[in-house]
């Protein structure tokens, strides 16, 4: 398959399945959430900005090709390609390797009708439904933090919203940027996603005693620090990622 674009979904190729990419998606740009209201004796409207961004569809026109899935029937081939798409609408990886160092959060929206062709050959679209932001890979990586102080560069072009574990006891907080969160009454870790809004401790919902607000990481540099009498380490898995 060298040389021909491929998709990896859910760990899985597609190429696995006997088909190849005929066409590669359109790649529409994000659109930003946002209310528009009437004032009376106003003119023009009145903008709501939620600063986030509305999921978009990539549709790849694909083609089952005999020769990578030998003696295997059409009906087979679509059966395997429905498992493994259409087994959940939970978002997984999509990799694209027009796009080699990052990935989409998609599941899979829908598989067109399959149209014969040529003999053994059947043409068929496949549409992802995927989150605003691609993620870089080297993102994804888990740093481990053993001062109270650091500096994070953000390699993306936008905001990255981070996981945040921090280890220690009782109250618990870190700082980014001048803004901050403070965690209480932690028993030896919580762990904050600021993308989910959501922060746990050894599978304790920590809703209640969350103070602050949820932090991203500025495209560019970042000051992180950490404060409690029983800190003891964190990590930072940072996201970094761009529209």
């Amino acid at each position: 398959m060298t040389g021909l674009q491929e998709i990896t979904f859910d760990n899985h190729e597609l190429s696995e399945h006997g088909c190849v990419i005929l066409e590669p998606p359109k790649r529409p740009f994000p659109k930003r959430k946002y209310e528009k209201k009437t004032v009376y004796g106003r003119s023009g409207d009145l903008i709501i900005d939620s600063e986030s961004y509305e999921n978009f569809s990539l549709t790849y026109k694909v083609a089952t090709i005999p020769d990578l899935h030998e003696n295997i029937y059409i009906d087979e081939v679509l059966t395997e390609l429905k498992a493994w798409l259409c087994s959940s609408v939970d978002y997984k990886k999509l990799y694209d390797t027009e796009l080699p160092d990052g990935f989409y959060y998609a599941f899979c929206s829908g598989i067109s009708d399959a149209v014969c062709v040529f003999d053994d050959m059947y043409e068929f679209e496949i549409t992802f439904d995927c989150k605003p932001y691609f993620y870089y890979d080297s993102g994804q990586q888990v740093i481990t933090v053993n001062d109270r102080n650091i500096s994070l560069y953000n390699i993306g072009k936008s905001a990255a919203k981070p996981i945040i574990e921090i280890y220690g006891r009782g109250t618990l907080s870190c700082y980014i940027n001048g803004q901050h969160f403070t965690v209480n009454n932690v028993l030896n870790s919580v762990k904050v996603d600021c993308e989910k809004l959501t922060a746990y401790s050894s599978g304790t919902n920590m809703a209640d005693d969350f103070d602050g607000i949820y932090l991203n990481l500025a495209v560019g540099n970042n000051s992180v620090s950490f404060t409690g009498e029983n800190y003891s380490s964190a990590k930072i898995t940072p996201r970094w990622c761009r529209l």
